[in-house]
């Protein structure tokens, strides 16, 4: 596990809430479901923020890949996200 502050523990912990409700619609099964549910009582899913997209993508391609998408790496460095606080989201989502 890669050894961070308790503030960038926080950090990586927000990062994870703020993107929980933009589902991985191009891949989860689940969200298929979610859709049809969604369908039948009108609910939709909000479209996701424009900051948190390199997140999603990151989360997104780990949880298929069940390791570390190293390769979405670089945009989450480039939002300010340390080496270390991207090795533990991917290996939290994986």
């Amino acid at each position: 596990m890669p050894n961070l502050s308790q503030s960038e523990w926080r950090d990586v912990q927000s990062a994870l809430q703020a993107a929980a409700d933009c589902g991985c619609a191009e891949t989860s099964g689940e969200t298929i479901g979610l859709r049809f549910v969604a369908a039948l009582t009108g609910r939709r899913r909000l479209p996701v923020p424009e900051h948190l997209r390199p997140l999603r993508e990151f989360l997104c391609a780990s949880e298929r890949l069940r390791r570390p998408a190293m390769q979405y790496a670089p945009a989450l460095a480039a939002q300010g996200y340390s080496p270390a606080q991207i090795e533990a989201i991917g290996l939290i989502s994986a």
